[in-house]
């Protein structure tokens, strides 16, 4: 089946808090209850665990897109189709798949630079009410 959704975005910003609180007042957005040891503000719009990974950095961009795979077997292929494109692709680890709310992940570099992952396995959310 492939890639069956946008899982979610990784953003940097210098402040995540105030992003986080513009989402929320502005977008409807609601701030996920997730403990994050780099101070990362997760943003819910649905009933998944998060879409916005919003992290501290020291400039403001766009870090990776996490594309969803319908299953481990999908997510296996992919990966055995873009290594076979000749695009490396790195696998991450355990911490930071859990950080990301999914079974595994790994990710690569389209040919503009953006960081694009693929995840599969994604933790059930709960139920959504948008806020502002």
């Amino acid at each position: 089946m492939g890639i069956v959704r946008l899982g979610y975005v990784v953003l940097q910003m210098n402040d995540p808090d105030a992003w986080a609180g513009f989402a929320e007042t502005v977008l409807g957005f609601k701030r996920a209850e997730r403990e994050d040891a780099h101070g990362a503000a997760f943003l819910r719009m649905d009933e998944a665990p998060f879409r916005y990974m919003v992290e501290k950095g020291d400039e403001e961009k766009f870090v990776a897109a996490g594309y969803e795979l319908a299953g481990e077997a999908d997510y296996e292929a992919l990966i055995g189709r873009l290594e076979g494109a000749g695009i490396e692709v790195v696998r991450g680890d355990d911490a930071n798949a859990k950080r990301r709310a999914v079974a595994a992940y790994a990710f690569c570099h389209d040919p503009s630079g953006n960081r694009l992952e693929l995840c599969h396995g994604r933790e059930d959310g709960s139920s959504f009410e948008p806020g502002a």
